[in-house]
């Protein structure tokens, strides 16, 4: 992944940019979806300020339409998790854990009603413990990583 792959997403947010500038509500999750393969592929390249821009307005947008009963939270979840993940990137970790368990919580009801989704809560309880042991508190990760997630 490098230049071309960067070059690719760019022009995908761009397109749909215009799009949604064109047909306002149309294209957004379309663009929301670009945006966080932009920042994915930023954060591949190392520009983390970059990518934590591009995943920033990406969770803007899919919170937008996550407003929607039933809609769109799993997207969010992933964008709040790949968000995570850049601010990890950036040494910023109490961010990094909230952002994981905003994503936990949205997994986890998505799991629900579909179990699809189950392993990905599981994987955001174990990256909760994780953090929580980075950021020395032992004590609140023993609830997390080692069954599976109830919020």
């Amino acid at each position: 992944m490098g230049s071309v792959a960067l070059a690719a997403e760019k022009e995908a947010v761009a397109i749909y940019r215009r799009l949604s500038a064109e047909q306002p509500g149309r294209y957004q999750p379309e663009l929301a979806g670009a945006l966080n393969n932009l920042g994915a592929v930023l954060r591949h390249l190392r520009r983390y300020e970059d990518a934590l821009a591009a995943q920033q307005d990406a969770v803007d947008l899919y919170r937008q339409l996550a407003a929607q009963p039933g809609r769109y939270q799993p997207d969010l979840a992933h964008a709040l998790r790949n968000l995570g993940t850049t601010l990890h990137n950036l040494g910023r970790y109490e961010e990094e854990l909230a952002k994981y368990q905003e994503s936990l919580t949205l997994m986890t009801a998505a799991a629900r009603d579909q179990p699809r989704y189950g392993a990905e809560a599981m994987a955001l309880d174990r990256l909760i413990r994780t953090c929580l042991i980075q950021l020395g508190r032992e004590e609140e990760s023993i609830k997390y990583g080692l069954s599976p997630p109830h919020p």
